[in-house]
């Protein structure tokens, strides 16, 4: 018994693609490869394309069927030659991602072959991923610029010491950065402030960081170093996983707390020595009062 044909309108299996092929979360499109005289395959001609390539790329489809690929995307030509290419000669499917200036978004294409001469694309929004990435890498840029021109040492660490970042000011030690990374923070501070910093660790890592810490660090040439240690703990559910801190060089701040306190001790002995001399001229003064009087006293009256 043959089988009949359908009747006018569109196959069952059609229709099926079709709807499959509308609703499709992506923007999708179908080309037909075009090939140059050696057979190489050099650009592609919009067959079909569907509501979500229209919504991303902004391009209705009367304006994009039966147009090339490099005429629709001017700013791709290059690329798209190298996709049609790939994806045609190897039917393994092929990436590819740029920036449309016509709509100022990011789009990222990903092409296979279906069969001979055909070509199927998928098109992805991926702006906002871009955008952020953009966003981290210039906040990475302006913190590599801050920590490499500030005067302060910024080191992060795990939650038993070792050193997983230390930022260029360490050298102030006589030390290089990247052999610091992988050490432990402790081999670095004087043994007298040792006992005392691991304390302050202790009550951080259960209460948090409440205050400055002083310390003293040694270099490898013996040079101690007095700091201000400002830091914070991180943690994830609950569990410690490290530290990061700021420290700050007090060499200078201490010199100058030590001079004011000379100064204030001079200045104690001054007036402790005034006071003395205060003492000494007023006694001087009552002497040199009843040596008068006793002196005029004792003279008789042929002698004025």
């Amino acid at each position: 018994m043959k089988k009949r044909k359908p009747v006018g309108g569109t196959p069952p299996a059609t229709i099926g693609f079709r709807q499959v092929f509308e609703k499709k979360p992506n923007g999708s499109a179908v080309f037909k490869v075009l090939r140059d005289r050696r057979r190489a395959p050099v650009d592609g001609v919009f067959l079909t394309v569907n509501q979500a390539f229209e919504a991303i790329t902004g391009r209705a489809r009367a304006a994009v069927v039966g147009k090339k690929a490099s005429e629709v995307f001017p700013g791709w030509k290059p690329a798209w030659r190298e996709v049609f290419e790939r994806a045609a000669g190897t039917n393994e499917p092929v990436h590819t991602e740029g920036h449309d200036a016509s709509i100022g978004r990011y789009l990222k294409v990903t092409a296979y072959s279906t069969r001979r001469d055909r070509c199927a694309v998928t098109v992805a929004d991926v702006t906002d991923e871009r955008w952020a990435e953009e966003a981290v890498r210039a906040d990475r840029k302006r913190l590599k610029f801050i920590l490499e021109n500030t005067r302060d040492i910024v080191y992060a660490a795990r939650s038993d010491g070792t050193i997983t970042y230390v930022s260029p000011q360490i050298s102030v030690l006589g030390l290089d950065p990247a052999r610091v990374i992988g050490t432990s923070m402790f081999e670095y501070i004087h043994p007298d402030d040792l006992g005392p910093v691991k304390q302050v660790l202790e009550k951080a890592f259960t209460v948090g960081w409440t205050a400055p810490v002083n310390l003293r660090l040694v270099g490898p040439d013996g040079r101690v170093i007095p700091f201000e240690e400002s830091g914070n703990v991180h943690r994830k559910d609950g569990v410690v996983t490290g530290i990061t801190g700021v420290l700050r060089d007090v060499t200078e701040r201490e010199q100058a707390d030590a001079e004011r306190d000379a100064l204030a001790r001079r200045l104690e002995e001054a007036l402790s020595e005034l006071k003395a001399l205060r003492a000494s001229v007023s006694v001087c003064a009552r002497c040199g009062g009843e040596l008068e009087t006793e002196g005029q006293e004792d003279e008789g009256p042929g002698e004025k």
